[in-house]
């Protein structure tokens, strides 16, 4: 139950109901919905500020008790002290917050399920102490939210402890630590041993999903995790588990034992919800709709969500012709984008018109100007993006509107959905946001409860899974499961382990693969055996196998792999993979790409709107791949066809040699040194780091701790570069 403060006739009735509301725990979360509504109308309870006030601490909502009262008592005073984390500090923790503080301060192990503006990551830096714990694990989902916990962590900690984010940073035991990676990056390390506090943000992605038919979905990701959780749980004194919206976790504790579970629906912003239920194929209803709360939000920071960064792109092209959104900013930014990429490509064209783009093909360091733009400039004030903008990608953002319930192709749950909503208003800068659902709300289902796979006796787990764990996590069933393969399989265990992402009938089939060719056809066989890059036939070779084992990621960014017109797929993706090995950077393989596009709607000679938008498209496309294919997906597979080769020259004595790290380097790096890829993770664009390899010399650029602080020491060098690079540098935090 809540009151709105608008409709309620008499101020002392509402601060009375809302007290009753606390009263009791059953409704406390409205009564402090209450509360919260009370303060965003503050005008209307001038007369009664010591009953707000009294309210606001019975409601737990301590650090409002301190920000919006200049008058404090002895009782609060001792209030706003009891819930400082650090004395002397001005953090002031909210009840729920104090709650988890002392737990984890206690040595409990925790997990905390909470809503989305609970202040999970001040728990996290105000507990951390190079006295209690001198080494810490951080696993997070995405490399972006690496980079904003390094830049949070590196703000509030102030150089107590070394922050080791990228695998090409060494790890020194005498020197505090805390690692901040995700699953994949931790699974790959070697020395991560004596754990003090292991801590998964985001925990809930532990879990796997299931079809329409209860079919498992594969989830590389979730089976990384699950590796990363068992092999961790066994070096760590104390953990702690972060999420959103899980009501019921199952199968932790026949991993851990007794854990202590919070479940919070503790909220410091009340939200306003609106359905329209506009059915998902109305497009122009919704169109209509978007286009009219834009103009009643006009002036107020508004996130619009959408399905993919295709989608974001149409709803930037209509708010720049149908919407309120004039041609009207120019400057150094939008020159420097038009120079780097193209003045045609949507993202440069949205910012002229004030409205601001966030998605996953965006390098990491537009992604944050999105963010910094978004948040910072009074003329930029939408902001239209993906499922990027939920995961741990903080705005200040007043309204959001979810314009589509899909996260891709498939529909978004009731978790998620709540999980988007939950960007709606912001602590210290709106007391009340608004969340505007254009079409019904997903139904409720069983999103909301965690089963952690390998705790769980009924869970079936796939064998690449089974292999990879901790013997003891293993549950009766998979441990059988486990055995029957194993001797029934050739595939040695340190394959499938050292590639866990690929499920053992993939790494089945490669193996087989390279046997035969190993069998008949020794030539090719011998060519496999490269040092620097491969002929034309190994590379063709390569590729089917590649196209086989990974065809869902070719397909998913743009490949085709199928024939048509007579075309051979596998010869076709081999020329483009060349032109992105034979380029000396990231930046002149992109314009290879462009022109290349460029020259060829010449040829087609199409209409102007068309040829602008193909060369938008071609940019939003190169850089999906060079990202997820280039970057990832073909390196990873790489490295299993070597792990392979390596077993099969053994096996068979063959005396051949062979080396893939400089290819893999080549393109996991984006053409980069190793330290030089880190530091464009931390959000410096290729385009300042070509000046700075430049400029920078007796650098070690394997080593990002080097090159940071050169950059550093080294500040008549950095004021030399124009504001935009000066910008991204500052900006990285390095």
């Amino acid at each position: 139950m809540s009151i709105d403060v608008k409709d309620s006739i008499n101020p002392i009735v509402y601060l009375k109901t809302a007290s009753e509301l606390l009263s009791n725990p059953i409704s406390a979360a409205s009564g402090r919905d209450m509360v919260i509504r009370a303060l965003d109308e503050r005008k209307n309870y001038h007369r009664y500020d010591s009953i707000l006030k009294h309210l606001v601490k019975k409601a737990g909502l301590f650090p409002y008790l301190q920000s919006e009262f200049d008058e404090h008592d002895l009782e609060d005073i001792v209030t706003i002290e009891a819930n400082k984390p650090v004395a002397g500090n001005d953090i002031v923790f909210h009840a729920t917050q104090t709650r988890v503080f002392n737990q984890l301060r206690d040595g409990k192990n925790v997990v905390l399920s909470a809503p989305t503006s609970m202040g999970k990551s001040e728990i996290l830096a105000n507990m951390l102490s190079k006295d209690r714990y001198h080494t810490v694990v951080l696993i997070v989902p995405t490399i972006a939210l690496i980079d904003e916990t390094r830049k949070k962590l590196a703000t509030s900690l102030d150089g107590l402890y070394r922050i080791i984010h990228h695998n090409s940073q060494h790890y020194d035991d005498t020197v505090p630590t805390i690692f901040v990676l995700t699953q994949e990056r931790a699974n790959q390390r070697s020395d991560i041993e004596n754990v003090d506090l292991f801590i998964i943000d985001e925990f809930y992605k532990l879990g796997f999903k299931y079809n329409n038919e209860g079919f498992l979905k594969y989830d590389e990701r979730a089976i990384s995790l699950n590796i990363s959780l068992s092999q961790l749980l066994k070096k760590s004194k104390q953990w702690f588990f972060i999420g959103p919206n899980i009501t019921n976790v199952r199968g932790l504790s026949r991993l851990v034992g007794d854990f202590t579970f919070i479940c919070s629906d503790f909220r410091t912003v009340s939200v306003d919800v609106k359905d329209y239920d506009i059915a998902a194929s109305d497009a122009e209803m919704k169109k209509k709709v978007l286009l009219q709360i834009l103009k009643e939000c006009k002036g107020e920071k508004t996130i619009v969500y959408c399905r993919s960064p295709k989608s974001a792109n149409k709803l930037a092209q209509l708010l720049m012709t149908e919407g309120e959104f004039e041609e009207q900013f120019e400057g150094e930014f939008i020159d420097w984008l038009s120079k780097t990429y193209d003045s045609r490509w949507n993202y440069c064209k949205a910012l002229k018109h004030g409205v601001v783009l966030h998605h996953g093909v965006l390098p990491r360091a537009l992604q944050h100007f999105s963010v910094d733009i978004f948040n910072r400039s009074r003329r930029h004030n939408v902001l239209i993006c993906t499922s990027t903008i939920i995961e741990g990608v903080n705005t200040r953002a007043k309204n959001v509107v979810i314009y589509e319930n899909y996260n891709g192709l498939e529909s978004i749950d009731k978790f998620t959905h709540n999980n988007i909503k939950g960007r709606a208003g912001r602590m210290y800068k709106h007391f009340v946001g608004r969340v505007y659902c254009l079409q019904s709300q997903p139904d409720a289902d069983t999103s909301d409860e965690l089963v952690i796979p390998i705790g769980d006796e009924d869970s079936e787990c796939p064998l690449n899974l089974l292999g990879s764990i901790d013997r003891e996590h293993l549950s009766s069933g998979g441990l059988e499961a486990w055995e029957r393969f194993s001797k029934e399989t050739d595939i040695p265990t340190e394959i499938i382990r050292n590639n866990s992402s690929f499920e053992v009938e993939k790494i089945e089939y490669l193996l087989r693969a390279i046997e035969n060719v190993q069998l008949y056809d020794f030539e090719l066989y011998k060519q496999l055996n490269f040092f620097k890059l491969p002929t034309t036939d190994a590379l063709y070779f390569i590729m089917e196998q590649f196209i086989e084992t990974r065809k869902k990621v070719l397909t998913r960014n743009g490949f085709s792999v199928t024939p048509k017109d007579g075309k051979d797929p596998v010869t076709s993706i081999c020329g483009k993979f060349r032109a992105f090995l034979a380029a000396d950077s990231v930046e002149d393989y992109l314009k290879q790409q462009m022109e290349w596009k460029h020259k060829q709607l010449l040829e087609d000679d199409c209409a102007q709107n068309e040829f602008d938008e193909q060369m938008s498209g071609v940019i939003d496309d190169e850089l999906k791949i060079i990202s997820n294919v280039y970057g990832f997906s073909f390196p990873n597979f790489l490295s299993l066809f070597a792990n392979i080769l390596y077993f099969l020259n053994k096996k068979e004595s063959i005396g051949l040699t062979f080396d893939y790290s400089h290819i893999i380097s080549d393109m996991e790096n984006q053409k980069l040194t190793a330290g030089y890829a880190a530091i464009h993770e931390m959000g410096v664009p290729h385009q300042t780091l070509k000046l700075l390899r430049e400029k920078l010399i007796d650098v070690d650029e394997a080593s990002v701790d080097d090159i940071s602080l050169a950059i550093k020491t080294d500040q008549l060098l950095i004021e030399s570069f124009s504001r935009v690079d000066k910008y991204f540098i500052n900006a990285a935090k390095l």
